[in-house]
């Protein structure tokens, strides 16, 4: 009896071992949650931008970069990066506050790389590549302003 107890969920009091999303009569639900409440993600993230916090070797005379990324911060509270697109979508609030590491990223990206701490064509990929930015110019009608077109409908 206690090897029958000892398979059955916790939570939905199931046998284990169904295939995921069907209703066969197994379980389905699934490792639970690291995720808490808003608030306390909230606080590691904000536990997690404490960290991250470039060093100076004055023996090397070079600068640790430690660049706030997203992979990083998931690694941080144990779970995968897969995990957090997840969280993302599930929890506004959580989504919204992960805003931070992205946009303490972009900043750090450009003041470092104009003062040139860090090396400016990594920083310039990192900042197209995550960042929507990019550079070029506007070919199509070479930076001049646009003149309006009437366009009559005859009938």
């Amino acid at each position: 009896m206690d090897k029958i107890k000892n398979k059955l969920c916790g939570r939905c009091n199931k046998p284990k071992g169904g295939a995921k999303g069907e209703d066969d009569g197994f379980c389905n639900c699934g490792r639970p949650t690291k995720y808490t409440t808003d608030e306390d993600m909230i606080f590691k993230i904000d536990e997690y931008l404490k960290t991250c916090i470039d060093e100076y070797n004055s023996e090397t005379k070079r600068l640790k970069v430690k660049l706030p990324m997203l992979e990083d911060f998931a690694l941080f509270i144990g779970i995968t990066d897969v995990t957090l697109v997840e969280w993302r979508k599930e929890h506004q609030k959580f989504s919204s506050a992960v805003r931070k590491i992205e946009i303490e990223q972009k900043k750090r990206l450009i003041n470092s790389g104009l003062s040139e701490d860090y090396n400016s064509t990594i920083a310039k990929l990192n900042l197209s590549a995550n960042h929507g930015m990019r550079e070029g110019q506007d070919i199509t009608t070479n930076n001049k302003d646009i003149q309006s077109v009437n366009i009559k409908f005859y009938e």
